[in-house]
């Protein structure tokens, strides 16, 4: 089943492993940036040491098979990042994570992404059901989701604590290998 991260060409993008020289644009477009990470389950780095340790480590996990994560580049630059963040061979379905520089927001890069992050997923690796989620304040996310042809499965309530301290609800999105 498992096969690993491989290139993948989109029409205007290229998912492509992650290599230590990333470390700055990853930085610079997404990973310093409160605006993206303020989303996700880590805060915004206050200096690129921390994205360089994290881009190397990301570059060294390719040796697993079963790691499937990919620099998204964009006009030659390291624009976000997608990756299957859990997985279930048994089951075969997989949850993917995503973000995109604030830069890019609003001009369908993720959804290009996220379509071709799918199809290699679904056909190449063969998992089945592949599932999304996403803070309910974040509705661009969903967007995302649904344009890909997730469907909402419903929300969690309070599912999350934010680093606000306050509870946050959770949205999910799934999609199967034959819808």
């Amino acid at each position: 089943m498992h096969c690993g991260t491989r290139e993948i060409h989109t029409a205007r993008l290229l998912l492509r492993l992650y290599r230590s020289e990333d470390a700055q644009d990853v930085f610079a477009l997404w990973a310093g940036d409160a605006r993206v990470t303020d989303q996700l389950d880590w805060t915004a780095h206050r200096d690129a040491s921390i994205t360089q340790k994290l881009v190397d480590m990301w570059a060294e996990s390719y040796a697993s098979p079963t790691v499937y994560r990919w620099c998204i580049e964009y006009q030659g630059r390291a624009a976000g990042d997608i990756a299957v963040c859990r997985w279930n061979q048994d089951d075969e379905w997989c949850e993917l994570g995503y973000c995109l520089s604030s830069a890019y927001w609003g001009q369908g890069l993720m959804t290009e992404a996220l379509s071709a992050a799918c199809g290699y997923l679904f056909n190449e690796v063969g998992f089945h059901r592949i599932q999304l989620r996403h803070e309910a304040a974040n509705v661009a996310s969903g967007r995302v989701m649904q344009k890909c042809g997730f469907q909402y499965e419903g929300t969690m309530r309070h599912a999350k604590r934010g680093r606000d301290g306050e509870r946050k609800d959770i949205c999910c999105y799934a999609r199967l290998k034959n819808d």
